[in-house]
């Protein structure tokens, strides 16, 4: 069982898995066939566009409610 995290860390940790997706499309646009390359890009837009609220809120979090605990 994953251990208890506080929102921010959640918070953080979402993040980074929107990244890892986000990184891990690159490559696969990269090795990928002709009309295929379409479609990651379309995919890594995707995930670049969600990362941005969540670095927003990261950016505009109190202390206290990074702190509190979930």
């Amino acid at each position: 069982m994953e251990a208890t995290k506080t929102y921010g860390e959640k918070v953080e940790q979402m993040k980074a898995t929107i990244q890892q997706l986000y990184a891990d499309s690159e490559w696969m646009r990269d090795s990928a066939l002709g009309k295929e390359k379409k479609y990651w890009n379309e995919f890594r837009g995707i995930f670049f566009d969600a990362e941005k609220p969540l670095r927003q809120m990261l950016d505009n979090m109190e202390e206290s409610e990074f702190k509190r605990e979930l």
